[in-house]
């Protein structure tokens, strides 16, 4: 993720479902080393409902969504507790600032992503430059995205 931002994490936010998961969610704070916000869990929904919002003017801005979103969900946050032992960290940080797209497994998911996406018209270099420009994080999960391949249904 630094490497795509181009900057380093101050903090990680976990949404969606999976950040019901304590454990999950201490994990990560610990593996990474860094703050994790876990909260809200409907964020596709209070994401849709704010676009809708901003949309009819209701709220004036991405910042006035943020701010209601954070007014009325609660967000719990987990500091890093337990060390990773050196070893550990070693392993898991050494891909810093390399190409994941490289990685054998990362690199054949997205090759075959790009050739379904291609299929369809969509340029994904383009997209990836786009979404990394974009002024807020947005990530999706494979299961979020199921069936945009094919407007007609699976």
């Amino acid at each position: 993720m630094e490497t795509l931002r181009g900057r380093p994490l101050s903090r990680i936010h976990i949404v969606g479902g999976g950040c019901q998961n304590r454990l999950l969610d201490q994990l990560c704070a610990d593996a990474c080393r860094l703050p994790v916000s876990a909260g809200p869990v409907e964020t596709t929904a209070l994401g849709n409902a704010c676009g809708q919002l901003i949309a009819l003017g209701v709220l004036r801005s991405l910042a006035d969504a943020r701010a209601l979103v954070r007014q009325s969900y609660a967000v719990e946050e987990f500091l890093p507790q337990e060390t990773v032992p050196e070893a550990v960290w070693e392993r898991f940080s050494h891909s810093e600032g390399e190409d994941m797209t490289r990685h054998p497994n990362v690199g054949s998911a997205y090759a075959l992503a790009r050739e379904a996406f291609a299929a369809i018209g969509v340029d994904t270099e383009a997209a990836l430059a786009a979404s990394i420009a974009f002024p807020f994080p947005a990530l999706l999960a494979g299961d979020d995205v199921r069936g945009f391949e094919n407007p007609q249904g699976p």
